[in-house]
């Protein structure tokens, strides 16, 4: 195999996996993904409120972790529609 051959091999692969990153499932999920890592520490945040400034804001603390408890599983679905091998599924 010549090397313009195997270069236009790897442009392809390339082409591919930014065609998969970019597609309306990805970019979904990773939005989704930002919007649990914001959430995550709007919950610490409520939970160092309520230990160090009120402790009746424990309420709000488990209110909110029903809330956004939604967004793993939504982003579990995604990643099992999405074409992506097995390995990277589980992970």
């Amino acid at each position: 195999m010549s090397r313009n051959e195997l270069n236009n091999r790897l442009d392809t692969r390339e082409e591919k996996v930014m065609q998969q990153r970019f597609s309306g499932p990805a970019m979904f999920q990773n939005t989704l993904a930002w919007v649990f890592a914001i959430c995550l520490i709007a919950q610490a945040f409520l939970a160092g409120l309520a230990v160090f400034s009120d402790s009746a804001r424990w309420s709000e603390h488990s209110r909110f972790a029903d809330v956004f408890a939604v967004l793993p599983l939504i982003m579990l679905i995604i990643a099992m529609v999405k074409k992506h091998p097995a390995a990277i599924r589980v992970q």
